[in-house]
């Protein structure tokens, strides 16, 4: 081989090299890009819903006798108490599928396993049924 044709594959294969960079370069630029519009989105939809979880959380571990007096206190009634929680055992499910996916996993899961917060609700509700 003449170094006429070495200079030559060496051009062509340094040609080839930065091709392939920066084709490198620009795929993973798309990709950065695409992971942090989706993770940005994932992160915004979690903090939503998470004040709402644990404001929940927070309710919950307050007693029903204590918001009966409160109520009590505050000439609320106990029919318009019980239809407050009826109204918020409607939105378990919800608060539990926004927090998830919603799929047919999601689903199913919920309907096999359901905790004890979509089956009850907060602590002594059960007592407002009765």
């Amino acid at each position: 081989m003449s170094y006429d044709e070495v200079g030559g594959l060496a051009f062509m294969a340094a040609g080839i090299n930065s091709i392939v960079l920066i084709l490198g370069i620009i795929f993973a630029c798309i990709t950065i890009i695409v992971i942090r519009k989706n993770g940005i989105e994932e992160i915004h939809k979690a903090a939503g819903i998470f004040p709402t979880a644990l404001e929940s959380i927070n309710y919950s571990e307050i007693p029903i006798s204590v918001i009966a007096v409160i109520a009590d206190h505050m000439q609320i009634s106990l029919d318009e108490v019980a239809q407050e929680y009826a109204k918020d055992a409607a939105q378990r499910k919800v608060v539990v599928l926004q927090t998830f996916r919603k799929d047919a996993v999601t689903d199913r899961f919920i309907d096999s396993f359901p905790s004890k917060f979509i089956q009850h609700g907060y602590v002594g509700e059960e007592l407002l049924q009765a």
